[in-house]
């Protein structure tokens, strides 16, 4: 019995390489992904959500306080970004029959909606009964967020209202609306 041998040489099997090749595509795809992910600017959590969690009975009662004082919240903002880099916030503070509401203590943390991590917080100070103003650079127009807390007469007031911060020119930022 003879046995015979193939002398040629053995050519490679490229069917053994698709498995590395698929494994390695996934791999440089999830490195590209993780690096988009952690450089991206419009990426952020909410700070200290896990707290504010814990607190959402808080977070409720506060919500039944500030129906019961009907308190109504105007806010407009006014950038003319040739004159100036602030935006001017005005903040009118009424009751809930519509008389304007002193002496309140108003603060705000403020940000773009597309930046969470450019907040900044605000003081604003009344510049006539129930009119109080603030003001904000804003690195970034567009649509933004502020979250009031007012304190009038021992009584704890909070509002989010979200407006439009846009230049002069597109016209002044209109008055915005309760979530």
């Amino acid at each position: 019995m003879t046995v015979t041998t193939n002398s040629a040489p053995h050519k490679h099997n490229l069917w053994a390489w698709v498995p590395v090749a698929l494994l390695s595509s996934l791999l440089g795809g999830l490195a590209v992904m993780t690096t988009l992910a952690v450089q991206d600017p419009h990426f952020a959590t909410e700070a200290n959500y896990y707290a504010k969690a814990v607190r959402w009975d808080e977070t409720q009662a506060q919500a039944s306080a500030n129906e019961r004082l009907g308190y109504q919240v105007q806010l407009s903002a006014t950038f003319t970004p040739e004159a100036s880099s602030e935006a001017e916030l005005r903040l009118l503070l009424r009751d809930e029959h519509g008389r304007a509401l002193s002496r309140a203590q108003v603060r705000a943390e403020a940000f773009p909606n597309a930046y969470l991590l450019e907040s900044t917080r605000l003081s604003f100070a009344e510049v006539e009964p129930g009119v109080y103003t603030a003001r904000v650079k804003p690195r970034h127009t567009g649509l933004w967020e502020f979250r009031l807390s007012a304190s009038v007469a021992g009584q704890h007031f909070t509002n989010i209202q979200r407006i439009d911060v846009l230049p002069a020119a597109h016209g002044a930022a209109q008055h915005g609306a309760k979530p």
